[in-house]
């Protein structure tokens, strides 16, 4: 009872840690949209944009591969253990039991195994395009999309 009463109390603090920071990140993205379209805290915004739906699509892909393999593989544990509750015999009752959670297991295992390994992949290629995103401090767009620089915006990649 006491630890039941000990992680809702916990839950409640990281809600209202939560809550009490949401408007000072809310507040901040407002200052931001401010800035020059192009671009924004010394990032060329549509390369930023074009590298976060990199990520997030490769994240979908990853998390769709997982489920993939997750979802037969709970199902193939429920029917085995179904079955293995059904058998009379304790010690074949046990034994199944015990191989339908191991090969569960071990399908889980790989499979978190390839979802972490394919999030890392997500990330390190998000953290390389955003380098390449990084405007040269002290460059400045202004006054340069007005004449026959339009393509100015291709130059932020420096």
């Amino acid at each position: 009872m006491n630890k039941k009463i000990i992680i809702i109390l916990a839950i409640l603090l990281i809600m209202l840690a939560i809550s009490i920071t949401l408007p000072v990140r809310a507040d901040n993205a407002t200052t931001a949209s401010n800035t020059s379209p192009l671009i924004a805290s010394n990032y060329n915004v549509a390369c930023l944009q074009t590298a976060i739906e990199k990520r997030d699509n490769a994240m979908i892909a990853t998390l769709t591969i997982y489920n993939g393999a997750i979802i037969p593989a709970i199902s193939a544990r429920a029917d085995a253990l179904k079955s293995a509750w059904g058998l009379a015999n304790q010690n074949s009752r046990s034994a199944a039991i015990k191989k339908a959670w191991s090969d569960f297991l071990a399908l889980e295992k790989a499979s978190l195994k390839a979802l972490k390994a394919d999030k890392r992949v997500a990330w390190s290629q998000f953290r390389k395009d955003k380098a390449v995103c990084k405007v040269k401090k002290g460059f400045s767009l202004e006054g340069l999309l007005d004449g026959d620089y339009t393509h100015a915006a291709n130059d932020l990649q420096l």
